[in-house]
């Protein structure tokens, strides 16, 4: 959110929201194998919660 924020310039933000959905495994895939990258624990738990997406019993 910080890049975005400096790409608005001087724009008030009045609000944020960030949705990450289900992630193409073809990306996956293409991801650097690299510490930053790395799949561990936490990033596959967050990629198993992000297939449940979009959550039909969340209004937004």
């Amino acid at each position: 959110m910080h890049y975005a924020r400096k790409l608005l310039g001087g724009n008030e933000i009045v609000g944020e929201f960030i949705c990450q959905g289900k992630i193409d495994p073809g990306v996956l895939k293409r991801m650097p194998k690299d510490k930053v990258h790395e799949m561990n624990n936490y990033r596959k738990k967050m990629l198993q919660k992000a297939e449940k997406h979009p959550n039909p019993h969340i209004k937004c």
